[in-house]
């Protein structure tokens, strides 16, 4: 398992992207988790929407191993705004497995609700996977209820580049419940941990695993002494412990609930919070006034919630909005997630692969050194998405009473 197969970047939304070398171990990792855990036959039509400098591609690309038929597309998955694509691709190919983020089923979601595209029924399809984010509620429920025909089983993955594998996936003869990643894979030892190093259910903490993986790095390139690679991953807890970054729950049932990235993560007067929930719960109750949003706790001025507002308007968040909003959060969350501004902005950063960069919008809106955010600007979809967050942060330093 030590011989180097290839070298895969992480994607850069935490910092500079680790080159990580993979060693044979991952192609027997890919084949539990498509074989056992995604059930994959050799009858099976394969279609996941990835770029190839995803660990998608690499986990995609391994199902030809089962002998099944592989479905690649190269371009947009809504070319002139039309969301329906990818889906009438399945219909003409006879797709049985679909993968792909969770933002693209969220985007085709509000794109078929407002009549924007009209998607095939797919009665072959038997799975969908969604990863990269967590799936909102709205999403979910879409799926099931566009795909009443077939029933195909809605399957959260959640993972990373780092082990070209999943942490929290999905499994055939057990039952799907809502917005839950089923169990861990086989083989692994995932847990949730409090910041004691103790496990608990029910409770967030880090998403972290206690026995090797065989598809774990050989080594970080240019990491000649491990430095970077045992930092980044066994100094949390333990040298024998993989914390790998995520805030999550594991439930009574040994499911999993990712709630965002630990560096990410919420501290209003010492309550850890994860980003995830204002996210699901803007999506379920305001899809048609916000169209996307940002989270970050701000030293010295506490939450403040970043929204792109649907309606094409100028000016700052219309005031029945923002106290709807917090009306909403306080209900269904706690008067904690109330955040103490919503403000306006034009786009929020993603990265190459369509994921929030929160730890970027977070430094930037701290007022950090440049040094220290400007590693991951390479990896920007779209660099002249963080302009309104530097003028933000700019006002924030010229007005200081705008922080009371």
């Amino acid at each position: 398992f030590d011989d180097p197969v290839y070298i895969l970047f992480t994607s850069g939304t935490t910092g500079k992207p680790k080159a990580i070398v993979q060693g044979f171990g991952v192609h027997l990792n890919h084949l539990k988790e498509t074989v056992l855990h995604c059930d994959l036959k050799k009858n099976d039509v394969c279609f996941v929407y990835t770029n190839a400098a995803w660990m998608l591609w690499h986990w995609m690309t391994a199902t030809l191993a089962i002998g099944l038929t592989l479905v690649l597309y190269d371009g947009s998955p809504a070319p002139g705004g039309d969301w329906s694509t990818l889906w009438r691709v399945c219909e003409r190919e006879g797709v049985t497995y679909f993968g792909c983020g969770a933002k693209l089923l969220d985007a085709t979601q509000a794109a078929a609700v407002s009549r924007k595209a009209l998607i095939p029924k797919l009665p072959q399809l038997r799975l969908i996977t969604s990863t990269g984010s967590p799936l909102s509620i709205k999403g979910a429920a879409w799926v099931n209820q566009q795909f009443l025909d077939s029933r195909p089983r809605l399957s959260s993955l959640c993972g990373g580049t780092e082990l070209n594998g999943c942490l929290a996936i999905g499994c055939p003869i057990l039952p799907v419940f809502e917005n839950e990643l089923q169990c861990p894979p086989l083989g692994m030892d995932v847990a949730v941990l409090n910041d004691r190093g103790h496990r608990v259910r029910n409770s967030l903490g880090e998403l972290c695993c206690f026995t090797p993986s065989p598809s774990m790095p050989v080594f970080f390139w240019g990491d000649n002494e491990g430095k970077r690679y045992t930092s980044a991953y066994f100094e949390r807890f333990s040298p024998s412990i993989w914390a790998h970054g995520d805030l999550a729950e594991q439930s009574s049932r040994s499911g999993f609930f990712v709630r965002g990235r630990s560096d990410a993560t919420l501290n209003p007067g010492g309550v850890r919070l994860g980003t995830s929930e204002y996210y699901e719960l803007l999506a379920a109750h305001f899809a048609s006034d916000i169209m996307d949003s940002v989270v970050v706790d701000v030293q010295n001025v506490g939450v403040v919630l970043f929204v792109v507002l649907s309606k094409l308007s100028h000016g700052p968040v219309p005031t029945e909005l923002v106290k709807a909003v917090k009306r909403k959060l306080k209900e269904q969350l706690s008067p904690k997630h109330v955040p103490r501004h919503i403000v306006r902005v034009t786009q929020i950063p993603l990265n190459q692969n369509m994921k929030k960069m929160e730890v970027l919008v977070k430094r930037i809106c701290n007022d950090r050194p440049r040094e220290e955010w400007s590693d991951m600007l390479d990896n920007l979809f779209d660099k002249s998405a963080i302009e309104d967050f530097l003028t933000w942060a700019k006002d924030q330093r010229r007005t200081p009473s705008a922080r009371l």
